[in-house]
C-alpha cells in the first residue's frame, strides 16, 4: 500500500545549477517516479540523452522543459 504524501506538489529542477550536484544524470534516477520538471539548456550536451527518457513540456528561451514519459 502507498503511503500517503499530501497534496500532489511538482518540483522543478534546474539540471545545469549546481544545486543537483556534479552528476545530473543522479538527480534523475533518485527523482525517477515524482512529480518533477526538469529544465536544461538547449545546447546542454545533455539534451539528446534526457530525449530519449523524457518528454518536452516546454519551452522557454534557451530553456527546455520536460518530465518523464508516462509507462
Amino acid at each position: 500500500m502507498r503511503r500517503w504524501r499530501g497534496p500532489s506538489t511538482t518540483f522543478i529542477v534546474d539540471l545545469d545549477s549546481g544545486t543537483c550536484g556534479s552528476d545530473p544524470l543522479e538527480a534523475l534516477e533518485y527523482m525517477k517516479g515524482e512529480d518533477v520538471i526538469f529544465r536544461v539548456h538547449r545546447s546542454s550536451p545533455l539534451l539528446p540523452l534526457l530525449l530519449e527518457r523524457m518528454e518536452v513540456v516546454g519551452v522557454e528561451g534557451e530553456q527546455v522543459s520536460l518530465r518523464f514519459k508516462d509507462g
